[in-house]
């Protein structure tokens, strides 16, 4: 606070000591109050007076803390040396982010309870906070002490150690090795070693199961690829006989070209000696013997008269086979033209073929596939006219594996003009790159029954890992894998399984496990 002396105008000096003194009953702002009214009133001039400044220092105050409870008046000019120890100061606290504000006298005592205060984790001796503790415990601490899911007789395990032990502990649920080639086990690591040893004679009858469907798409593939050889044979052999004619054709045109030049240069020859001789006839008038030679010049005339038909002749036959060339221009183009109509027909077919495809494509791991005049088509594969049918590709997901049937109504392999073929084939895909290789999720394949009782006839099987079948696709599809011998024709003629000329047949990939890329 500043201590001052004034000095009037017109009314001469007033101490400020004196006004001090009569003020001396009121309080420190009430003299305060009544300096600053006199200064105003007098229109006074301020100075410093120290010795005012001085007496004004040593007043007693009341303490800003008189609410809390602080009863102690210090001088004016220790009151800030007193706030940084009152104890009724409201003070912050020592704890990060903590909103409360006790007073100076409890502060320890908050610390010591503070939510926000920091301890020990007794599991991985890491700091966390109270409020914290739990949420460490349950998502945060790997030393938390945790039971093994599949609930074995070893306890509480550590978090970290968790995956350690799921490896190797006996109540684990797994598949049985040959489950590739069949076998439906499922169980703990405990009781498929005894499963294991118990099937032995099952696992080799699958195995050689498996071995035989191979043998067989071999064989058909080896049949297929013989075919195609011969049929390369046969177009090479056209394109060499397409090859000598039209070599024999220009062969031919040549000659012509050749015989036709001849004539003229003959032509030019006779026209040369004719002028010649009419020389010589003119120089020869008079001679007795002019008509003789006038009847020579006539013979050379008609010789070449004779001569120009012939040419005019070949020129003619010339022109016609021209025109035949031309002939055979407008017809090529005629023909080119009715080709690219062809094109373009066989592209609106295909855009609304792949159409049909878009609106019927599901990206749910199901397919249901409809196939109409089931006769014509059986027809069809028992002439060898179209021995199979491929179905829409369908998805796991909109990112997810890409993949159709394949379906033999008359049969493939050992199941031929017995049996239904059916067989599942993996197809290239735009996202094969971000997908797990191989492919090996469960497939089960359905020929449903359109009747009441809805007998289906199903059978699934789980992919073998070391098969090409199931690798990433190199081209637009692998080789179908499947069941040459799903369902015979003598049952499909007694069930409900075609109704209106028409089968339905179901896919469904088991995709649980497969987690999205």
């Amino acid at each position: 606070m500043a201590t001052m002396s004034v000095h009037g105008t017109t009314r001469g000096k007033v101490s400020l000591r004196g006004m001090q003194r009569r003020a001396s009953r009121a309080t420190a702002d009430g003299l305060w109050s009544s300096v600053l009214l006199a200064v105003h009133h007098y229109h006074l001039e301020v100075f410093t007076d120290n010795c005012c400044r001085r007496e004004i220092l040593v007043l007693r105050v009341h303490c800003p803390n008189e609410k809390q409870g602080c009863k102690t008046t210090p001088s004016l000019s220790t009151l800030n040396e007193h706030l940084s120890n009152c104890h009724w100061e409201p003070v912050q606290c020592s704890f990060h982010g903590c909103p409360q504000r006790p007073l100076r006298k409890y502060l320890e005592q908050h610390i010591a309870s503070c939510p926000l205060r920091q301890r020990s984790c007794k599991f991985c001796l890491l700091p966390i906070s109270l409020t914290d503790t739990k949420k460490h415990y349950e998502t945060q601490c790997q030393k938390y002490l945790i039971p093994c899911p599949n609930h074995c007789d070893k306890g509480d395990i550590p978090r970290d150690e968790l995956p350690t032990h799921l490896s190797c502990c006996p109540y684990r649920q797994a598949e049985c090795s040959f489950s590739t080639c069949g076998c439906i086990y499922k169980g703990t690591l405990q009781g498929l070693k005894e499963h294991e040893e118990a099937a032995l004679q099952h696992h080799l009858a699958l195995v050689t199961s498996r071995n035989t469907d191979l043998e067989l798409k071999v064989a058909v593939l080896h049949s297929q690829l013989v075919e195609r050889g011969q049929v390369i044979e046969q177009l090479v052999q056209k394109v060499r006989q397409l090859e000598r004619e039209i070599l024999a054709q220009g062969q031919a045109g040549s000659k012509q070209e050749a015989r036709l030049s001849n004539t003229q240069r003959m032509l030019a020859m006779q026209t040369e000696k004719l002028l010649k001789l009419q020389d010589v006839i003119q120089l020869s008038s008079k001679n007795d013997d002019q008509h003789f030679l006038h009847k020579g010049v006539q013979s050379m005339r008609d010789d070449i008269a004779n001569l120009k038909a012939r040419v005019e002749h070949f020129e003619e036959n010339r022109t016609n086979r021209t025109q035949d060339e031309n002939f055979g221009t407008m017809e090529s183009s005629l023909n080119r033209h009715n080709e690219q109509l062809r094109q373009h027909d066989a592209r609106l077919l295909d855009m609304d073929l792949r159409f049909q495809v878009m609106e019927t494509t599901s990206y749910n791991s199901k397919l249901i596939w409809k196939i109409r005049d089931y006769s014509r088509r059986k027809l069809d594969a028992v002439t060898g006219k179209t021995l199979s049918l491929y179905s829409q590709p369908f998805y796991t997901s909109a990112f997810g594996y890409k993949m159709c049937a394949r379906v033999y109504l008359n049969g493939d392999g050992m199941g031929r003009g017995t049996h239904l073929s059916l067989f599942f084939v993996v197809m290239r895909g735009e996202y094969d790159a971000l997908l797990p290789w191989p492919f090996r999720q469960r497939v089960t394949l359905t020929l449903m029954d359109q009747g009441v009782g809805r007998k289906h006839l199903s059978d699934t099987f789980k992919p073998d890992p070391s098969s090409t079948s199931f690798s990433r696709p190199a081209s637009d599809m692998n080789i179908a894998s499947g069941c040459p011998l799903f369902v015979s024709h003598d049952l499909l003629k007694t069930g409900s399984y075609v109704c209106d000329d028409t089968i339905f047949i179901k896919v469904v990939v088991d995709n649980s496990d497969l987690a999205e890329p």
